[in-house]
C-alpha cells in the first residue's frame, strides 16, 4: 500500500493534513484489501497541538495513550478493540464511531516507526500493535522518516511544498504558531517564501493588514474571519474608529484615502504590497466624494481615477508638444514636470499606472540636456564629448520610450521625442559630418589591430551603442565588478558586414585592397568572402577560442571571442518598440559577463560594431538614383566606379579606393525607417568599449573574505563573516554605493571576534533585493552576497 507522491492540496492547511493523512490508505482493490489502519508516528510529538482540531475532522482519530473516552485515546490493548470488526464488518466497541469506509487512524506520540520493526526489541506495551504494520500503512515520508510539521509544509513529496527559510527562527515560529496556521488557506501561503515574520503575524495578526484584506474583499474576509469576526470589529472600533458591521466599505476607502492618524499606518502598508489587496482599489475608486479634491487641487489625490485622469491629460498634451517648434517643445515638457512629477509617488506609479508620468522625467532629462549642441572642433573633440556626456540625450529618449506601456502612450511620448530629439539628433549629424569631410576616418591600414593577451575573453554584443555600453557598465558595478568604458571607431559604412571584422582580433587576416558585395571584406589567403563559418575558422587559426552559450572556454591560457544579444536584429524588427527591450538586451550581455568572470577570466572585454540611429515616426526620406550605386542600404551605398551622388562620400573602411555615398544628416534612403544605421554619426561611429577586470592588487583581490551565511528574523539579520580583512558589513542595494544603504543606522555595523554582525534594516526595506557587503578597514569593498531582505 503506497501513498500518493504528488498532490493538488486546497483549502486550509488542516484540511490537506487530514487529507494527506488518509491517502496513505489507498490500496490497489486488484490485488490488496483494505488496510485496517493507518499508523501515525510522531517520536518528536510535534502534532500534539493540532490534534483538537484534527478530531474535529476526523472522527477516525485514534491517539495511543492514557485511556481518555472523550478523545479517543487509549492503550495499545483498547486500541486493538477499536480495530474489531464483526462478520458483517460492524464495529465492536460502541466508541469506533466513524463514517463506514473509513479508515481508522492511530496516531503514536513518541514512537517512531523503529519502535514497531523489530518486535523482539519493541517495548512490551507496544508488542500488540506490532502486526498492525502488517495489515496496515504508515503515514511517513518516502524515506520512512516521520512527518514532522516542517518536513510536511516543506516536501513537495507528499507535503505542501512550501518554501519556508531555514533558520532557527523560522522553525520556532512554526510550532508556536502551528494551531493558527492550521486555518490558514493554502493559496496565502504558496508561491513565496515564509519566515519568522510570517508565523508571528499568526500569533499577532497586523491590524493594518486585516483592515486592508477587509476593504479587498469584505463578503470573503467574514467567511474566513468566522468566530474571530467580534474580535476585528473591536479591533476595528478601538483603533481605526469605525465598525465594519455598521460602516459601508467605501465610507473606510474614504478614511484610507484621507490617510489621517492610524489610517496613514493602513495606507503604508497598502503602498508596500498593494497587489496583495486587489480590491482596495475599486473600493478606492468608489469612496471618492463627490466634488472632491481633484488631482491638482489642494492636495495630491490618491484616488486611482484622477491619476487616470491626469495620465488621460498627460497624454494630450505630449501629443501637442509633437505639434511645436523645437524650443516651444523643450519649454512645454520642462513646464509639464513639475505639475505631473507628484504621481511618480502614488502606489499607482507603483502598479505601473502612470507610465506617461514616469516617460516625462526622462522626456524633461531630454529637453534639458538637449538645449545644449554637440561640438567639437574635430572629429575627435566631437566624439570624446560624446562618449563623455553626450549620449545621455540618447539614453534620456531612449528610456522615456521604454516607460509608455500601450501603443496610445508611445504614440505620445514619441510625438514628445520626436519634438525634442529630433532636431538635436539632426544638428549633432550635420555637424559630425562637416568634422569627417575635413579629416576623414581611419580605415584598415591605418588602425591597430586589438592586443589582447592570454587570459582575455572579447564579448561581442552587436548594436551595443554607447548610452548602452554606459548602462551595462553601471549594471556590472552594482553587482560589484571593476568596470571601464573607453571608445573606440566603427567603420564605414556603420555595418555589421564591415565592423564586425574590425572589433575581432582576424584585422590581420583581412584583405585591404579588394573589393567585395555588400560591404564584406575577403580573406587575405584565397580573397573570399569572410562568411561566419571562415571568420570563425580565422579565429581559431589565431588561437582564440570561439565560446558557444554556457561555454567557459580555458580560463588563464587563451583569449576567446564570445557573441551574445540580439539589439541591431531586434530594431530592424522592431523599430521604435526596440526602447522598451533594450532593458533585458543590456541584462542578458551582463549576465554572460558575470558568467564569465565568474568561471575565472582575469580580463573580460565587451565590443561592438556599431550604433545606431532611432526615431519615433520614422527618419527622414532621401532619394539616391538607383542608376548611381552596387548597393543600396537604409543609411549607406556602395557607388559605381566614375559616378558622382549629391551626397557625402567617404573610402570603404577595407579598401579606401572604393567609395561609399552616405546619407546626409539623420536621413534613410528608404521610406519609414525608424531604425537605421551605416551612416556617418556620433551615435553610430562612437561605440563604446567595457572592460571588466579582476584579480591584480585590488582589496577584493587580496581579501579571503566571504559571507558564509545571512539568517534574517523580520529585519534583523545575522551575518556570518569567514576568513580574514572584514570590519564590518553593510545592506545596500547597489554594492558599491554605501549611499544605497539599507540599514536603520545608516552605518556599516562592526564585524565581532567570532565573525559575526548584526544588521537592522529599515521598515521599507522589507522583501527588497539587495546586497550585503564586507568592507575592510577603509571601507573597501571585499565580499558581497545576495538576499531578499527578511526572506532568507
Amino acid at each position: 500500500m503506497t501513498q500518493p507522491t504528488t498532490r493538488e492540496v486546497s483549502g486550509t492547511v488542516l484540511a490537506a493534513l487530514a487529507d494527506a493523512i488518509r491517502a496513505a490508505a489507498a490500496f490497489d482493490k486488484n490485488d490488496q484489501v483494505a488496510p485496517a489502519v493507518v499508523l501515525w508516528p510522531d517520536e518528536e510529538r510535534g502534532w500534539i497541538d493540532l490534534l483538537p482540531k484534527l478530531r474535529e475532522v476526523m472522527p477516525e482519530l485514534l491517539t495511543l495513550g492514557v485511556f481518555d473516552a472523550a478523545t479517543k485515546t487509549g492503550p495499545s490493548i483498547w486500541v486493538k478493540t477499536m480495530l474489531g470488526r464483526g462478520e458483517d464488518g460492524a464495529a465492536l466497541h460502541p466508541l469506533a464511531s466513524w463514517p463506514k469506509g473509513a479508515t481508522p487512524v492511530l496516531y503514536m506520540p513518541g514512537i517512531s516507526r523503529q519502535h514497531i520493526r523489530a518486535i523482539e526489541e519493541c517495548p512490551r506495551d507496544l508488542k500488540p500493535l506490532c502486526e498492525l504494520q502488517f495489515r496496515g500503512a504508515m503515514w511517513t515520508q518516502v524515506s520512512g522518516k516521520d512527518w514532522t510539521p516542517r518536513a510536511f509544509l516543506q516536501s513537495s513529496d507528499g507535503g505542501l511544498g512550501l518554501n519556508l527559510a531555514g533558520d532557527s527562527a523560522t522553525l520556532g515560529a512554526m510550532r508556536q504558531s502551528l494551531e493558527k496556521l492550521a486555518d490558514v488557506p493554502l493559496v496565502q501561503l504558496q508561491g513565496r517564501p515564509l519566515d519568522a515574520g510570517d508565523f508571528h503575524e499568526l500569533l499577532a495578526p497586523d491590524p493594518s493588514r486585516t483592515v486592508l484584506e477587509w476593504l479587498s474583499d469584505a463578503a470573503a474576509f467574514r467567511v474566513r474571519a468566522g468566530a474571530g469576526w467580534a474580535a476585528f470589529r473591536t479591533v476595528c472600533k478601538d483603533k481605526f474608529g469605525f465598525d465594519p458591521e455598521k460602516m459601508d466599505a467605501t465610507k473606510a476607502g474614504q478614511l484610507l484615502a484621507e490617510r489621517q492618524g492610524p489610517w496613514s499606518g493602513v495606507w503604508s502598508r497598502f503602498e508596500e504590497s498593494p497587489t496583495l489587496y486587489p480590491g482596495v482599489r475599486d473600493v478606492l475608486r468608489r469612496s471618492k466624494p463627490a466634488g472632491g479634491d481633484s488631482l491638482f487641487g489642494s492636495g495630491l489625490s490618491v484616488y486611482p481615477q484622477d491619476n487616470e485622469a491626469g495620465e488621460g491629460e498627460l497624454r494630450t498634451e505630449l501629443l501637442g508638444v509633437g505639434k511645436l517648434s523645437e524650443a516651444a517643445a523643450r519649454a512645454k515638457v520642462l513646464e509639464l514636470e513639475p505639475r505631473h512629477a507628484p504621481r511618480r509617488s502614488l502606489v499607482w506609479a507603483k502598479l505601473g499606472e502612470a507610465p506617461l508620468a514616469t516617460a516625462l522625467w526622462h522626456l524633461s532629462e531630454m529637453a534639458r540636456l538637449a538645449a545644449v549642441g554637440l561640438g567639437g572642433a574635430d572629429r575627435d573633440h566631437a566624439a570624446a564629448l560624446y562618449a563623455e556626456s553626450g549620449w545621455r540625450v540618447d539614453d534620456a529618449a531612449i528610456q522615456a520610450l521604454a516607460s509608455a506601456k500601450s501603443a496610445a502612450d508611445l504614440t505620445a511620448v514619441g510625438a514628445a521625442v520626436r519634438a525634442v530629439y529630433g532636431p538635436w539628433l539632426e544638428k549633432a549629424a550635420e555637424n559630425f559630418q562637416k568634422l569627417v569631410a575635413a579629416k576623414p576616418l581611419p580605415s584598415a591600414g591605418e588602425r591597430r589591430a586589438p592586443d589582447d593577451d592570454a587570459g582575455t575573453c572579447i564579448v561581442f554584443a552587436d548594436g551595443l551603442r554607447m548610452d548602452l555600453g554606459q548602462r551595462l557598465a553601471a549594471e556590472l558595478a552594482k553587482r560589484g565588478l571593476t568596470v571601464s568604458v573607453t571608445w573606440q571607431w566603427s567603420t564605414v559604412p556603420t555595418v555589421t558586414a564591415t565592423a564586425k571584422p574590425a572589433a575581432s582580433p582576424m584585422v590581420s587576416k583581412l584583405s585591404t585592397s579588394t573589393r567585395s558585395d555588400d560591404f564584406v571584406p575577403q580573406l587575405t589567403d584565397g580573397l573570399k568572402n569572410l562568411t561566419s563559418e571562415r571568420f570563425r575558422s580565422a579565429l581559431r587559426e589565431l588561437d582564440v577560442d570561439v565560446l558557444g552559450a554556457g561555454e567557459h572556454g580555458k580560463q588563464g591560457e587563451s583569449r576567446a571571442w564570445v557573441e551574445v544579444g540580439t539589439i541591431d536584429h531586434r530594431g530592424h524588427g522592431e523599430g521604435v518598440r526596440l526602447a522598451s527591450m533594450l532593458g533585458d538586451e543590456v541584462r542578458l550581455v551582463a549576465d554572460r559577463v558575470a558568467d564569465l568572470v565568474a568561471a575565472g577570466w582575469t580580463t573580460v572585454r565587451v565590443v561592438t560594431d556599431h550604433g545606431w540611429l532611432l526615431l519615433p515616426g520614422g527618419l527622414p526620406k532621401v532619394t539616391l538614383p538607383k542608376y548611381l550605386v552596387e548597393t543600396n542600404w537604409r543609411r549607406c551605398a556602395s557607388v559605381k566606379e566614375n559616378a558622382s551622388p549629391e551626397c557625402q562620400q567617404h573610402g570603404w573602411h577595407w579598401n579606401p579606393t572604393i567609395s561609399i555615398a552616405l546619407a546626409p544628416g539623420i536621413s534613410c534612403f528608404r521610406e519609414g525607417a525608424e531604425y537605421a544605421h551605416g551612416g556617418l554619426s556620433v551615435q553610430e561611429m562612437v561605440t563604446p568599449v567595457v572592460t571588466v577586470t579582476t584579480g591584480g592588487n585590488g582589496p577584493a583581490a587580496q581579501s579571503k573574505a566571504s559571507v558564509a551565511s545571512i539568517v534574517w528574523n523580520q529585519l534583523t539579520g545575522r551575518v556570518q563573516v569567514a576568513g580574514a580583512g572584514g570590519a564590518a558589513v553593510d545592506l545596500r542595494t547597489e554594492a558599491a554605493d554605501p549611499k544605497t544603504t539599507l540599514l536603520d543606522s545608516e552605518k556599516p555595523r562592526p564585524i565581532d571576534a567570532n565573525g559575526q554582525a548584526k544588521i537592522y534594516a529599515r521598515d521599507e526595506a522589507e522583501g527588497l533585493a539587495a546586497e550585503v557587503v564586507v568592507l575592510d578597514a577603509d571601507g573597501n569593498v571585499i565580499a558581497r552576497r545576495r538576499t531578499r531582505v527578511g526572506m532568507e
